[in-house]
């Protein structure tokens, strides 16, 4: 009675330990392909965003060519004119205004080119001035422009406008400033940005800077 009592306790402990590690084989194969899912889950998540990302962008410039496409906007068409406008503008008050007479000249045609804003300023800049000595015009040649433009902006419908100068100015007006007659350095450069408005065709928020610090002035 005995042993068969001990016999069947020791197959019911085998039934036990056996199960006990299949159920631990179980537990850790779970365990295996749950951390495999949380892996592959997070992957997907990064693809995901990544891909939402891309996506956004793509949007964004989609909307864009598609809003300049709706405005009947030739972006490029209005840059290349506004540059010949600016260049002719800047190059008749810079390099070919000294005298009185031309520069009567320039003010009846720069409005035309560069718009109020700009044409104010640099006819105030440009102005010659008479004395006993006769007149001395404000430049004297222009060496070289450069005229640069931001990404356009749909929703104010414009584009931000950066035109750098490079001048002299006669050596008159360098010696009356400074008191250095011998060796005048007549040399000049000048930052303008101003804000153009694709749909009015108006400028805005100008801001001139001589570089180096000489002058900083803002207009609207």
């Amino acid at each position: 009675m005995n042993k068969r009592v001990i016999a069947i306790l020791g197959l019911v402990n085998i039934f036990a330990v056996t199960l006990i590690v299949y159920l631990g084989g179980q537990y850790l194969d779970s365990k295996k392909e749950i951390n495999a899912k949380i892996d592959e889950n997070t992957s997907k998540i990064q693809n995901y965003k990544k891909a939402t990302k891309a996506m956004t962008l793509k949007k964004y410039d989609n909307k864009v060519s598609e809003d300049i496409a709706k405005k009947s906007i030739n972006l490029r068409d209005i840059e290349n004119g506004l540059t010949k406008d600016l260049t002719d503008g800047f190059t008749q008050a810079y390099n070919d205004t000294h005298t009185k007479g031309e520069f009567d000249n320039l003010e009846n045609g720069l409005y035309k080119k560069v718009g109020y804003l700009l044409a104010s300023k640099i006819l105030n800049l440009s102005a010659p001035t008479i004395s006993q000595a006769g007149e001395t015009p404000g430049f004297d040649k222009l060496n070289s422009i450069s005229i640069s433009y931001s990404p356009y902006n749909i929703e104010n419908n414009t584009v931000d406008i950066l035109i750098l100068v490079d001048y002299n100015i006669p050596e008159n007006l360098v010696q009356s400033t400074d008191g250095n007659a011998d060796s005048p350095n007549t040399n000049k450069k000048a930052k303008y940005t101003v804000t153009y408005n694709v749909k009015t065709r108006e400028y805005s928020n100008l801001e001139y800077a001589e570089l180096g610090g000489i002058s900083n002035e803002n207009q609207q």
